[in-house]
């Protein structure tokens, strides 16, 4: 696989969490909750395939899920005007508890949930090869959609005044907390999304299987001053980060392979050190 395969494949998710969490950073909803909604919308589509063996139905349903549980955290802080950014990190930890109880309940693992311990045979060549290019063109789409509908549109326009100035809105009769709500599920399919491509890619599910890849979206975002286009930069330098340590894996020994595995984090904190202050604005 050359490198720009290998970049546009790697990176399609990882745009896809990152236009998810730029649409809420907008709505005024730093979307930490990311990376916990890729690990339970993996865990389910997993879940899901083995008890329906139809993936399609699976990936409807994992999406689904992710969606209403962000929809009522949502309801749950404006009603509670609880702090969203805690209650963001609390979805985290339900993620890995949650996920990690079915595990046990369902399979009886609390570790590597696969084919292996389940026996069953819905994942195949086809759904892992789907996992690469032809999910990669479908990530990218919906990315460009989104985009489009953000920068295009009324309701795009609406919801980047939502997190700057919802009292424009408000003078309108227009109810900020309605688009509010609307990022948090927006966010949370885009992730949920790509947390299926990752099981996808593994035919199985793994605790952590995002591996940060939410956290790395938030970088994304605030490393591409929170406009598309800065962000498409910041995953493409990630994934060529991630393409160069699988390279470096294969060629040298010099480096030990945990090192090389945090290369695109590495890439991420330096850019940070970096750049100016005001360039990250």
């Amino acid at each position: 696989m050359n490198a720009l395969h290998y970049i546009f494949v790697s990176a399609a998710p990882l745009m896809l969490i990152s236009i998810g969490v730029l649409v809420s950073e907008y709505a005024g909803v730093t979307a930490v909750f990311a990376d916990g909604i890729i690990n339970l919308a993996a865990f389910l589509f997993f879940a899901f395939a083995v008890f329906t063996e139809n993936l399609v139905l699976s990936a409807a349903l994992s999406v689904a899920s992710a969606v209403l549980i962000m929809h009522a955290l949502s309801l749950f802080v404006h009603k509670t005007h609880s702090n969203p950014f805690l209650a963001g990190l609390s979805v985290n930890l339900f993620a890995a508890g949650f996920s990690s109880l079915l595990s046990y309940l369902w399979f009886g693992t609390r570790g590597i949930a696969a084919e292996y311990v389940t026996g069953t045979g819905v994942f195949s060549d086809v759904s892992v090869g789907f996992s690469r290019f032809p999910a990669a063109v479908l990530a990218w789409t919906f990315s460009v959609i989104v985009a489009f509908i953000l920068y295009k549109t009324v309701w795009g326009m609406r919801i980047r005044i939502t997190g700057e100035s919802p009292e424009v809105l408000a003078a309108r009769g227009i109810c900020a907390q309605k688009y509010k709500n609307s990022a948090w599920r927006i966010s949370a399919l885009c992730a949920g999304a790509s947390g299926i491509i990752y099981c996808l890619k593994l035919s199985a599910f793994v605790p952590n299987i995002s591996a940060g890849k939410g956290w790395l979206a938030l970088a994304a975002v605030f490393l591409g001053r929170k406009t598309v286009r800065g962000t498409f930069l910041a995953v493409i330098v990630f994934s060529a980060a991630e393409y160069a340590a699988n390279r470096l894996q294969i060629f040298s020994k010099t480096f030990p392979p945990s090192v090389l595995i945090s290369l695109p984090y590495i890439a991420a904190i330096l850019l940070f050190a970096l750049l100016p202050a005001g360039k990250r604005k």
